[in-house]
C-alpha cells in the first residue's frame, strides 16, 4: 500500500499479485489492485477486483457500492443496474441509491422504468442527509420538488460520470457550504411534505424549487408546510415563486420595466385557431418567440416568422401548452445582442455576466467562440461587473433594484438588457438561474464576481438562522 501511496503502480502491482497467487482469498489484496486500477484508469479490471473482494465479504455493503459505481464508471450499465438492484434489496429504505439506479435506466433509454424506481425510492424515505465538518453545524432542510423533475447523468469534461437533478429546482452546488451546513435534503412528491414532521431539528428550510411551470404541485406542498410552521426561517417563500411564471411576470411588470408581451396557450383542441385569434387579438406580429414552458437554456426556443411556422414547432412540443411571446428587436451596436444577468440575494444586487453574442438568443454556450476572441467585449463585461449602476446609469438601476419588492424572493435571477431609450428590458426572472463557475476558467475575472455571490447566499442562511436563536423543537417525521 505504501507503494501505491507512493506511485509506484508496477512495484505495487508485483507484490498485490504475489499475495493474491499465495492466497487468492486475500481481501485486502483485491481491493488494493482495485485501487490501483482506479488509478490506471483501467476501471473494467478495477470492477473485477471489487467483486473478487466483494465475493469474499459478501455481507458489507460498502464495497458492493463500490463495485456498482465503478461499473457505471466504466460504462457498463447493465452491470451496475444488477448491482445496484441488489443493493436496495438490502437496504430499501436509502433514497441515494434508488436515485443512482434510476440514473443508470434512464441512460440505457428505460425512461418509465427510470422513474418508477425513483418515485418509489422516494415514497420510502424522502430524506437523503449531507453532514458537514463542523462540529456545531447549522441544520438545512433543503427542499427538492421532484413531481416532474427527475435525477440525470451528467458528465464532467474529466470524463468522470456524476448526476444532478434536472428541472424545477435551482442548483445549490456552488451555493452550499459543507464546512458550516448539514443538509437536510427533502424530495417533495404528490404532497408528501404536507403529510410530514421531521424528526430532527430545523435551522433554517432553503427551498430550491424554482420553476411554477414544472413543480407548481411541489410549490403548493412547500406553501402549506410553510404555513404550519410559520417560526422555521424560509428561504424563497413558494408563494412568491409561483407568481414567477413568463406570462405572470409580464402581467405584473407592467409600468415598472418592458417586459415582451407572454401568453400562454392550451395545445388542446381547436388551438391553431385560438394561435391565430391571439395573434390577431393582441396585436402581435412576426417573426415571434415560441418556447415550451419550463425548459431552460433555449432548447424549445425557435424564432416564428409565419403562423404556419409558429403551428409547425409547437407541434414538436412534448407538453400541453406553449409560450407565445413578443420578439422585441434591441441589437447592442448595430449587429450584436447582449444579455446582462443579475442575481438578487437577500435584497442586494450581485452582478453575474454581460454576455455578448452575435445571436438574438444569447446564451453563455458562444462565449469562447465570440467574446474570448475580442478583447473590447471582455472590457465591457469587466466594466459591468466592476460597477452595474454606472454601467446601465442611475435610472435604469433604480427600477432594476426595485424588483426585489415587487417579486418578494430571497434569491432570484434577471436577465435583461436596456434599450436604446434607457428602458430596462427583461428577458427572464426567476429563481430558475443557475450559479455556477463554468466559465470562470477562460475569463478568470468572472472568479471573484461569482465567489460574491456564493458568500452572499451562504451569509443568508447563517443570517436568518442566527436572527431566529437556537432551535430544538422543529422536527420532521417520516
Amino acid at each position: 500500500v505504501r507503494l501505491l501511496r507512493a506511485g509506484k503502480l508496477d512495484d505495487a502491482e508485483k507484490v498485490f499479485l504475489a499475495a493474491l497467487a499465495a492466497d487468492r482469498r486475500d481481501r485486502d489484496a483485491w481491493l488494493a489492485l482495485a485501487r490501483l486500477n482506479e488509478q490506471r484508469g483501467n476501471l473494467a479490471q478495477a470492477a473485477r477486483c471489487l467483486w473478487h473482494a466483494w465475493r469474499l465479504r459478501p455481507e458489507e455493503m460498502p464495497v458492493l457500492s463500490r463495485l456498482g459505481w465503478t461499473l457505471v464508471r466504466a460504462g457498463d450499465l447493465a452491470r451496475a443496474a444488477t448491482v445496484y438492484s441488489d443493493i436496495i434489496k438490502r437496504n430499501p429504505a436509502n433514497l441515494t441509491n434508488h436515485i443512482v439506479l434510476s440514473v443508470i435506466e434512464g441512460e440505457r433509454g428505460n425512461g418509465p422504468h427510470s422513474r418508477h424506481i425513483f418515485e418509489n425510492g422516494v415514497r420510502r424515505n424522502p430524506i437523503e442527509m449531507s453532514h458537514s465538518l463542523s462540529p456545531s453545524p447549522l441544520r438545512v432542510l433543503r427542499l427538492f420538488g421532484v413531481n416532474n423533475a427527475s435525477y440525470v447523468m451528467r458528465r464532467r469534461q474529466e470524463g468522470r460520470p456524476s448526476y444532478h437533478l434536472r428541472g424545477g429546482n435551482f442548483s445549490t452546488e456552488h451555493l452550499w457550504d459543507a464546512r458550516r451546513f448539514e443538509g437536510i435534503d427533502y424530495h417533495v412528491l404528490h404532497g408528501n411534505l404536507a403529510e410530514s414532521e421531521l424528526e430532527m431539528p430545523i435551522d433554517v428550510v432553503v427551498n430550491t424549487i424554482a420553476d411554477p411551470d414544472v413543480e407548481a404541485e411541489s410549490l403548493r406542498t412547500v406553501a402549506s408546510y410553510a404555513e404550519r410552521h410559520p417560526d422555521i426561517p424560509l428561504i424563497n417563500d413558494p408563494r412568491r415563486v409561483l407568481e414567477t411564471s413568463r406570462d405572470s411576470n409580464y402581467r405584473r411588470l407592467a409600468g415598472m420595466v418592458r417586459f415582451a408581451k407572454t401568453f400562454r396557450l392550451e395545445i388542446a383542441g381547436e388551438w391553431q385557431a385560438a394561435l391565430a385569434d391571439l395573434v390577431r387579438r393582441e396585436g402581435l406580429s412576426f417573426p415571434m418567440i415560441v418556447r415550451e414552458p419550463g425548459t431552460h437554456t433555449g432548447r424549445t426556443t425557435a424564432l416564428a416568422r409565419t403562423l404556419d411556422a409558429t403551428v409547425a414547432h409547437i407541434r414538436s412540443f412534448e407538453g400541453a401548452e406553449a409560450y407565445v411571446i413578443e420578439y422585441v428587436n434591441q441589437p447592442y451596436r448595430e449587429d450584436l445582442f447582449r444579455k446582462m444577468r443579475v442575481f438578487f440575494i437577500d435584497g442586494r444586487i450581485y452582478p453575474v455576466v454581460h454576455h455578448i453574442d452575435r445571436v438574438w438568443n444569447v446564451h453563455g454556450g458562444n462565449r469562447r467562440e465570440v467574446m474570448a476572441k475580442t478583447p473590447w467585449m471582455m472590457e465591457t463585461e469587466q466594466a459591468f461587473l466592476a460597477d452595474p449602476e454606472a454601467h446601465i446609469g442611475a435610472d435604469a438601476f433604480r427600477r432594476l433594484a426595485a424588483l426585489h419588492d415587487l417579486v418578494g424572493l430571497d434569491f432570484f435571477g434577471a436577465d435583461f438588457t436596456v434599450t436604446d431609450a434607457g428602458e430596462i428590458l427583461i428577458y427572464e426572472m426567476n429563481p430558475a438561474m443557475r450559479h455556477s463557475f463554468d466559465h470562470a476558467h477562460a475569463f478568470p475575472y468572472l472568479r471573484p464576481h461569482l465567489q460574491r455571490i456564493t458568500s452572499a447566499f451562504r451569509a443568508m442562511i447563517a443570517a436568518r438562522a442566527e436572527a431566529a436563536g437556537p432551535r430544538d423543537g422543529d422536527i420532521i417525521k417520516r
